[in-house]
C-alpha cells in the first residue's frame, strides 16, 4: 500500500502536509491526533510471528515479520506484551512505513548479541532500535545487516542555487534533475568538525513539485523560512572531499534507489511504556558506553511516552516530545530537529541540540547529572529543576561551545552540589582576528575561521563586539567564500558597521545572545556561594561580556535587574545588556538595598541609542548609603554624592553597568536594583 493510499483512508492523519506551514501548538495538535488514530487500529503482536518473549534467544526473525506486515499496512500499531524481553541481534529500522505507534506494555527490548559491530560509519547494533536517518544508508533492515553492507558513503543531497528567504522556487546548481515530493533543504554548516548527520544552522522540511519543462526546478508548497548560499564554507566528512555539506543542498526524504540508499521519512513514530535495556553479553570496557543506548529519528513527529534506557539520543525530526520518560545515563539531543519538548522527565546528563532549533524543558523534568546545550534559536525551561554537576566547573547550568539566540530559565530550581561553584550560567566567548576588505564586509583567514569557532553563533542580527567589549557590528550576511574555494578559501562576513572599524580587528562573540532568567530558586548546600546569575567561562580572559539579554525582568512597560545578574572579577568590568528592542525611557529608579562594605567608586549606569560610546545616567554612591534614586523627565531624587545625567527620555538600546564592589569579597559587595519604566517600540 502506498503512502497517498494511506494517508486518504479512514482515520488516516495527514502530518505531511499539516506539519509544513504549522508552528508548535499545531503540530502538536497533530501529533495528538495522529496517535489517538492509532491507538484504535488493530494491533499488530510479535508472538503472532514466532517471538517468544523470554529473553536470551534472537528473535529478530519473528520482528523482520511482524515489520514486513507493519510496513505493508502502511500504519500500525504494534503491541508487545507485559512482562516480555525481546532480545534482537539486528539494529531494525523501523522505517518504510507512514505511521507506527507501538504501545510497550512494560515490556523490554535488548541486544543479544555478545559484542558490538562496525557497520559502515555507525555502532550499529549498540541497541535494538535504530530510527532511519536520511543521509545513511540504512533504509531497511535486511536479516544479513551485518554481512551485506552498503558502501560506506553519506548520502547528503544535491546542491542548490542560494535561494533568499521567502523563495518558493528552488534549482539545482549543475541543472542535474531534482526529486519531487518530500523533501529537506538545508546549509550554512555551524559545527566545523564531522557529523552525521550533518549540523547546519539553516534547515526546513519542504515539499516541492516540478516545474513544467525544468526537471532542474522545483516549486515549493509554501515559501522558504530561511535564506541559502551556494557560497557557504564548507567541511568534508573524513577528510574525503567526495562527502561533504555546508552550501545549500536538498534531499529527498522518499527515494527508492537501492536496497541500502532507500529512506521513507515516517509521519508519525511514537512509542509508549517501553523499556531498553543494556545485554550483559556486552562486557569489553570501550562496548559498555553505548550498551544499551536507544535512538530515534527520521519522523517527521516523535512521541516517547514513559520510555527508559540507559542512554537515549534523537535526530532528525520536526518535532520531537517526551513525557513521563527516564534515561538513567545521558539524553543527547542531536541534529536536524526542529523542536523538542521534554516534560515530566527524570535525565541524567542533558546535552547537545547543537543542531535543534528549540528546546523546551517543561514541568516536572529533572535534571540529575550535567547540562550541556546549544540549540539554533532557543533554551526555555519552565518549572525544571537541574540538580547535578554542570558541564562548567564554577556554573549550576552549562552550555557548549555552540550559540544559542535566546535562553529563558522561568520558575527553575538549581540545586548547588559543588563548593567551586559561584554563579548559575556560564558560556564562552569567541573571539577571532578579521580584515576589513570593504565597508560592510570583513574577511577571515580559513584558519582562523575554524580556530576560532566565531561560525558557532553567527546568525543575521547577530552582534560583534570589541575586545572592550563595545558593540562593533550587526551581522547581515552569514559566511561565504567568493573565491569558489568552499573548502579551503578566505571566509567573507557581512556585517552593518556601528562603530569605525580598524583592521585588523578583533571580534568577540557571546555564546547566548539572549538571556532571560525569572524567579530562579537556589538551593543545595553550597547555595551561598551563589551571587552571579551569568558568568565567563573561567578559562577565557577578557572583561566581562555576559550576554545580550532581552531583560531579567521584562514586563510590557518596564526593564528591572539586579545585581545578582552580574559576575564581575575586577574593578571597572561592566555588565552589558543589549535589549532585542527599542525601548525607550520615561522613568529610571535605582535602589541599593546593600551597602558595599568597604569605601569604592560609585556604580555607574550608562546608555545610548547607538550602542556608541556610554552616556551616564547615573553615578551611585554604593558604600554606606543605602536608599532610592528616581530619575524622570519631570522630576529626580538622589542621595548624597550621587551625579545623574540628563533625563532618560530617548530611545535606548543599550545598558552599561560597572559595579566596582563586584571585585570585593561576596559579603563585601553592594546589592542593588535597577528599573527602567518606558515603552518598547
Amino acid at each position: 500500500m502506498d503512502r497517498r493510499t494511506v494517508l486518504a483512508g479512514a482515520g488516516g492523519i495527514a502530518l505531511a502536509t499539516q506539519l509544513g506551514g504549522c508552528r508548535a501548538a499545531a503540530q502538536s495538535d497533530a501529533l495528538d491526533a495522529a496517535v489517538a488514530a492509532l491507538a484504535a487500529l488493530e494491533p499488530l503482536r510479535p508472538e503472532d510471528f514466532g517471538a517468544s518473549g523470554r529473553g536470551g534467544d534472537d528473535q529478530s526473525r519473528a520482528f523482520a515479520a511482524l515489520l514486513a506486515e507493519a510496513r505493508r499496512r502502511g500504519r500500525a500499531r504494534i503491541v508487545l506484551r507485559a512482562g516480555a524481553t525481546y532480545a534482537l541481534a539486528n539494529p531494525f529500522v523501523f522505517g518504510g512505513m507512514c505511521e507506527l505507534l507501538i504501545d510497550g506494555s512494560g515490556a523490554t527490548l535488548t541486544n543479544a548479541r555478545a559484542a558490538l559491530q562496525k557497520i559502515d560509519t555507525f555502532d550499529a547494533n549498540y541497541a535494538p532500535f535504530r530510527s532511519p536517518t536520511p543521509v545513511l544508508p540504512n533504509g531497511v533492515e535486511p536479516l544479513d545487516f551485518g554481512r551485506t553492507q552498503g558502501n560506506g558513503k553519506l548520502d547528503l543531497g544535491l546542491r542548490i542555487r542560494s535561494a533568499a528567504r521567502g523563495a518558493t522556487i528552488i534549482a539545482s546548481l549543475d541543472g542535474a534533475p531534482l526529486p519531487p515530493g518530500r523533501l529537506l533543504v538545508y546549509g550554512w554548516d555551524r559545527y566545523g568538525l564531522d557529523s552525521v548527520p550533518p549540523c547546519p544552522m539553516c534547515f526546513e522540511w519542504v515539499s516541492g513539485t516540478r516545474v513544467a519543462g525544468r526537471p532542474d526546478q522545483l516549486r515549493l508548497a509554501a515559501p522558504l523560512r530561511f535564506a541559502y548560499d551556494s557560497q557557504a564554507p564548507e567541511t568534508a566528512f573524513t577528510n574525503d572531499t567526495a562527502q561533504r555539506y555546508g552550501a545549500a543542498r536538498v534531499f529527498s526524504l522518499a527515494r527508492a534507489d537501492g536496497r541500502f540508499r532507500a529512506f521513507a521519512e515516517l509521519d508519525v513514530l511514537a512509542l509508549r511504556d517501553v523499556r531498553f535495556a543494556p545485554s550483559p553479553r556486552i562486557r569489553a570496557a570501550g562496548e559498555l558506553a553505548y550498551n544499551g543506548v536507544a535512538g530515534f529519528g527520521g519522523a517527521r513527529s516523535i512521541l516517547l511516552e514513559r520510555v527508559t534506557a540507559r542512554r537515549l539520543f534523537v535526530n532528525f525530526a520536526e518535532l520531537v516530545r517526551m513525557r513521563g520518560v527516564r534515561v538513567e545515563q545521558d539524553l543527547e539531543i542531536d541534529k536536524l530537529l526542529g523542536r523538542v519538548e521534554i516534560s515530566g522527565s527524570t535525565i541524567g546528563s542533558l546535552v547537545g541540540a547543537l543542531g535543534a532549533r528549540e528546546v523546551v524543558l517543561g514541568p516536572g523534568t529533572v535534571v540529575s547529572g550535567g547540562t550541556a546545550l546549544a540549540p539554533i534559536d532557543s533554551l526555555e525551561a519552565r518549572g525544571a529543576t537541574f540538580s547535578g554537576d554542570a558541564s562548567s566547573e564554577r556554573a549550576l547550568i552549562g552550555f557548549y561551545a555552540h550559540g544559542s539566540k535566546t535562553v529563558r530559565l522561568d520558575d527553575c530550581t538549581f540545586v548547588a552540589v559543588k563548593p567551586q561553584a559561584d554563579r548559575l550560567v556560564e558560556a564562552p566567548i569567541f573571539e577571532a582576528t578579521a580584515r576589513r576588505v570593504a565597508r560592510g564586509q570583513l574577511a577571515l583567514s580559513r584558519a582562523e575561521y575554524q580556530r576560532s569557532g566565531i561560525f558557532r553563533n553567527l546568525f543575521v542580527g547577530a552582534l560583534l563586539y570589541d575586545s572592550a567589549n563595545r558593540p562593533l557590528a550587526r551581522v547581515t550576511r552569514l559566511p561565504w567564500c567568493p573565491d569558489g574555494d568552499l573548502l579551503a578559501g578566505d571566509v567573507h562576513l557581512g556585517i552593518d558597521e556601528l562603530a569605525p572599524l580598524a583592521s585588523p580587528v578583533r571580534l568577540r562573540v557571546p555564546v547566548i545572545a539572549g538571556l532571560t532568567v525569572r524567579n530562579a530558586t537556589i538551593g543545595g548546600v553550597h547555595a551561598a556561594n551563589i551571587p552571579a546569575v551569568f558568568g565567563n567561562d573561567p578559562h577565557r580572559a577578557g572583561p566581562s561580556i555576559l550576554a545580550a539579554v532581552d531583560g531579567l525582568e521584562l514586563g510590557p512597560k518596564t526593564i528591572r535587574f539586579t545585581s545578582d545578574v552580574t559576575a564581575m572579577d575586577r574593578p571597572g568590568h561592566s555588565f552589558l545588556i543589549v535589549l532585542g528592542r527599542s525601548f525607550t525611557a520615561t522613568r529610571l529608579r535605582f535602589e541599593i538595598v546593600r551597602a558595599a562594605a568597604m569605601g569604592s567608586a560609585p556604580i555607574f549606569v550608562g546608555a545610548d541609542s547607538d550602542l556608541g560610546p556610554d552616556v551616564a545616567l547615573l553615578r551611585a554612591v554604593c558604600s554606606d548609603i543605602v536608599g532610592k534614586r528616581q530619575i524622570s523627565s519631570t522630576s529626580r531624587t538622589l542621595l548624597p554624592g550621587d551625579s545623574a545625567g540628563d533625563p532618560p527620555a530617548r530611545q535606548l538600546s543599550a545598558i552599561r553597568v560597572i559595579d566596582p564592589t563586584r571585585a570585593l569579597l561576596v559579603k563585601a559587595r553592594a546589592r542593588w536594583i535597577l528599573t527602567l519604566e518606558g515603552t518598547f517600540e
